[in-house]
């Protein structure tokens, strides 16, 4: 019973696993480009803000 329990958590994990790479291979969509965007854009802008600021 127990190995029964533990063998379904190894496979839950590699389905988990197996789905996060398939993610990882899907081509980049707007949504993705828009964050990169952001997440690019956002330290200078806030070393502007902050060289404002001061």
């Amino acid at each position: 019973m127990l190995q029964d329990a533990t063998i379904e958590r190894e496979l839950e994990e590699r389905v988990r696993l197996v789905t996060a790479a398939e993610d990882l291979t899907e081509p980049l969509d707007a949504r993705d480009y828009l964050m990169l965007l952001l997440v690019t854009l956002a330290l200078p802008l806030a070393m502007l803000f902050v060289g404002w600021w001061l």
